[in-house]
């Protein structure tokens, strides 16, 4: 069996937000159910899952004052699950970046009672050395990320400070950051990420206000990512944001500094959703054939997420008691992938599934146990060479070079 490499998912997220046990079998139920799980440990065996890029994300302030989502907070209160104090503060200082790193540990210590039980041959490595030596030994690993500069801290009184977090965060297994997420935070702007349906609901709009692109901070955040081996993420990124990130690594060739892959870890192509997604600035999120080109020339990856409007544009399900088949949508994005390349190159595409990140999940996928359909799809529509590729190649690559220091 390929195995498969999530470069995106979210059981870290459960944990942290939900006491949710990643040892434990869990039903295939809608992802907004705040205790269900869909990235856990039993699933992965099940569907030859070696590696998942597990990220943590501290919900951000914005999200508690949203106009639509006290009700939601006093569900879940009523639920026996108090999330008040796990949601960023908005308050100056370092409150976030000491919650991620509580998520991480919390993370880390249900990974390590998972393999001390003898159950599972699992492990986080935190560098380069732990990850070959739990590769070369078949274990399953769960590598650390971060959606959101808001983790680094806020108002911090100097550039210096963000990347002493960054370096506390590396050395606790960190291996990527997402620059941006649903709100403005001190690296970047945010460029959104809510479908319309939802947005509505919880009366989300994405801020308009502020600086675009990269602050000061975001371009020092940049530049030590790439001299001491993080990935940089461009989901939820503006254009403005990606296009500054473009011109640093640019910037850094010129000078014959080294130039590590970038990703875009979670996601589709705007071309593949320009005939239904009526919003034209969730267009912008996505990369256009120009933009897929620059990933494949700092030799990057495009992580194909499960959840239909990023990957066909429509915000409306066909069913309603269950959710919408995605499989054949993914291997539409990738087949338009492959043309936008003389040679149908695919060493930069991946896995993004962006489970148990409170999506609407492809029925097909419900669950990561059930991700050998997609494994299936991929290898009956390319060849043998490119499914090893989408399915772990490329993402082992990638790994490996953020993870070198020499």
């Amino acid at each position: 069996m390929i195995p498969i490499y999530d470069i995106h998912c979210h059981p870290s997220l459960k944990v942290y937000l939900c006491n949710a046990k990643i040892a434990q079998e869990h039903h295939h139920g809608s992802d907004f159910l705040p205790g269900q799980m869909h990235v856990d440990l039993p699933g992965m065996k099940t569907g030859g899952v070696q590696c998942v890029l597990s990220f943590q994300y501290v919900p951000e302030a914005g999200l508690g004052t949203m106009r639509k989502s006290k009700w939601l907070f006093s569900l879940m209160k009523g639920l026996g699950i108090s999330i008040t104090k796990k949601i960023e503060s908005g308050l100056d200082g370092n409150g976030c970046f000491d919650q991620a790193m509580e998520g991480i540990g919390k993370m880390n210590d249900q990974v390590k009672e998972a393999n001390d039980s003898g159950a599972f041959n699992i492990t986080s490595p935190k560098n380069a050395l732990e990850f070959e030596a739990a590769f070369n030994e078949n274990k399953m690993i769960i590598l650390h990320g971060l959606e959101g500069g808001h983790h680094l801290g806020k108002n911090l009184p100097d550039i210096q400070d963000y990347l002493d977090n960054l370096q506390k965060l590396k050395e606790a297994g960190v291996c990527i950051l997402t620059l941006a997420h649903f709100f403005p935070n001190n690296l970047c702007d945010s460029a959104g990420g809510i479908p319309p349906g939802e947005a509505k609901f919880f009366g989300y709009s994405r801020s308009t206000s502020g600086p675009k692109g990269l602050t000061a901070i975001g371009e020092a955040v940049v530049n030590w990512c790439q001299d001491h081996g993080m990935i940089i993420d461009l989901v939820h990124s503006s254009v403005e944001t990606r296009n500054r990130v473009y011109e640093i690594l640019d910037e850094r060739r010129v000078l014959g500094k080294r130039i590590r892959p970038i990703v875009f870890s979670h996601t589709g192509v705007r071309p593949m959703v320009a005939h239904l997604m009526l919003n034209e600035d969730d267009q912008l999120l996505l990369p256009d054939a120009p933009e897929i080109l620059k990933i494949q020339s700092y030799g990057g990856l495009i992580g194909m997420i499960l959840m239909n409007y990023w990957q066909n544009g429509d915000d409306q399900q066909d069913a309603i008691l269950e959710n919408d088949l995605g499989i054949q949508l993914v291997i539409d994005t990738i087949g338009f992938i492959k043309k936008c390349t003389a040679d149908g190159d695919l060493s930069y595409v991946s896995i993004g599934t962006d489970l148990d990140g409170f999506t609407t999940i492809p029925r097909d996928v419900s669950h990561i146990s059930k991700i050998d359909k997609l494994r299936q799809a991929i290898l009956a529509n390319f060849s043998v060479a490119e499914a090893e590729q989408i399915c772990y190649g490329n993402a082992l690559r990638v790994i490996r070079e953020n993870f070198r220091i020499d």
